[in-house]
């Protein structure tokens, strides 16, 4: 695909950007500007038109109208971080940071530690002098069960522990100052602060200097106040170029000094040159940090074809996957589907939460692929249509599933297959098509070494029925019988018949709207 996208006169961004959403000035035109689609049915070729509309210029002025062009994917899929150990993640937003050993006995292979937890209890500080020893200690004993440890890092807002905080006033565009169309906005982004919050940042801030943006609460009993009163006030960063230096030289510092190996990102605020920057920044620490320790991580088996030898971007597009399509070269992740329907269509799970047009690999972020613990299998058949698995640690996930999965991604050599689904041309297509209900699709992870593949079945039908799939036998070995693997929390074990067509009948209504076969 294409992106097309129309932007302002300038390229800086405010931290809320995709929040606050006004249209370029030149463009918008006071609404006489817009963008026409023309697809020609007969030619396959749509035509993109945008226009400002009558545009008047004052002699002696100029109007600058910029875009900018993306082709997709932004780089191929990658199979070995897609099912590799890195996408095996543990969540935590507990106060108590859980135990490395522990988690890795379940197969974890990387941590995000979120804000308002013990070792990371400020939002995008992690420098704090109180609490910086323990997160480094924390990343030194997960290293040691193998595991890499990642912190929540993003350049939106920034919280009143910030030692910086008090000279950011007099700096150019290092907050948000406080006009009424920032207050408005940041509404949007979470409530806004009362009592104790709002006098703290009155008494040390000068008034009209910041916009407030939220405040956090430390999770669980054992938290400060018992976790039931907020423990920092909030305020919106803005634009400026001195506070993205410092955010992406704490990154180097975080990777080099802290055995921080990847950062989650909650959104991103600057242009797609701050976050090459901050890419580039972490790889020379990660790679200086290994020199100065003389040897390998021991994890890393290549330096400069194995993932784990880098530190590991991860982004929470917030269900806008397409709104940092030119920041998505530089991730090795998405996580995504909060507050997201998925029961709109196969489409809209592909563009927009599944990051395979883009070429990132995906996981899954929703209260309801649960209920009391339940896993909800007709939503998590959706998932796994597109690779995607959710995180053990969020949500009520004990890991059963998950170690489950993860067994099976080792057993058939996930990490060595190729991707062939409902949007890949016909003839790469494993399962040609799926018969009998056009709400049902099918996705084939293929080893071509072995010639056989695991095939994923999901419906967005609650009552599918009988499908059937058509299989193009010249990708695999031709077999009598599909065996369906036990997944714990998923689906029993079982056999499919392979008809003397070549093709495979599935009652859905046996397999609770859903199916993982391996042909």
């Amino acid at each position: 695909g294409v992106q097309l996208r129309l932007k302002p006169e300038s390229d800086k961004e405010n931290q809320m950007a995709w929040k606050i959403a006004r249209y370029p000035p030149a463009w918008h035109n006071n609404g006489k500007g817009g963008v026409t689609l023309a697809p020609n049915r007969a030619s396959g070729l749509l035509t993109v038109t945008a226009y400002t509309g009558h545009l008047r210029i004052p002699p002696n002025s100029k109007a600058t109208l910029r875009f900018s062009m993306l082709l997709t994917p932004v780089k191929p899929l990658d199979t070995r971080i897609l099912f590799g150990p890195r996408m095996r993640r543990f969540h935590s937003k507990t106060w108590q940071e859980p135990e490395s050993k522990k988690i890795a006995d379940q197969g974890v292979r990387a941590i995000s530690v979120h804000h308002a937890t013990r070792v990371n209890p400020y939002i995008n500080y992690p420098f704090h002098d109180a609490t910086s020893a323990a997160l480094q200690q924390y990343g030194l004993t997960s290293g040691s069960h193998g595991i890499d440890l990642s912190v929540y890092y993003t350049l939106r807002e920034v919280s009143n522990h910030a030692s910086e905080l008090p000279v950011m006033p007099v700096l150019e565009d290092v907050l948000v100052r406080s006009t009424e169309g920032d207050r408005r906005s940041a509404k949007s982004i979470g409530p806004q602060m009362r009592g104790g919050e709002k006098s703290w940042l009155r008494k040390h801030l000068p008034y009209g200097s910041y916009t407030e943006a939220w405040t956090s609460k430390m999770r669980g009993d054992d938290a400060p106040h018992g976790g039931k009163h907020p423990c920092e006030a909030v305020v919106v960063n803005g634009s400026s170029e001195s506070w993205l230096n410092h955010f992406i030289m704490g990154a180097a510092h975080l990777v080099k000094c802290r055995h921080i190996r990847g950062f989650y990102m909650d959104g991103i605020a600057f242009n797609r040159n701050g976050m090459k920057r901050m890419r580039r920044a972490s790889e020379e620490a990660m790679r200086k940090a290994m020199r100065d320790q003389n040897r390998l991580l021991p994890f890393c088996e290549d330096e400069d074809n194995d993932p784990r030898c880098f530190p590991h971007f991860d982004n929470h597009p917030n269900n806008k996957t397409v709104v940092y399509l030119e920041h998505l070269p530089f991730f090795d992740s998405i996580w995504s589907g909060e507050m997201s329907d998925y029961n709109i269509s196969p489409e809209h799970h592909l563009v927009h939460l599944s990051g395979i047009p883009f070429g990132v690999p995906g996981q899954m972020l929703s209260g309801k692929l649960r209920n009391k613990k339940k896993t909800n299998k007709l939503l998590y058949y959706r998932g796994l249509l597109f690779g995607m698995t959710d995180r053990l640690g969020w949500n009520h996930n004990s890991g059963d599933l998950l170690e489950s999965l993860w067994r099976l991604w080792d057993d058939f050599g996930m990490e060595h297959t190729a991707i062939s689904g409902f949007w890949s041309r016909p003839e790469e297509r494993v399962v040609v098509d799926v018969q009998g209900n056009s709400k049902v699709r099918a996705t084939s992870f293929t080893r071509r070494d072995t010639r056989t593949s695991l095939i994923v079945i999901a419906s967005w039908d609650p009552q599918p029925g009988l499908v059937t799939l058509v299989i193009n036998w010249a990708h695999l070995r031709r077999v009598s019988t599909a065996t369906v693997p036990a997944i714990t929390g998923l689906q029993r074990s079982g056999s499919l018949q392979v008809q003397s067509s070549g093709v495979v009948e599935v009652d859905l209504r046996s397999w609770d709207g859903g199916l993982l076969l391996i042909l």
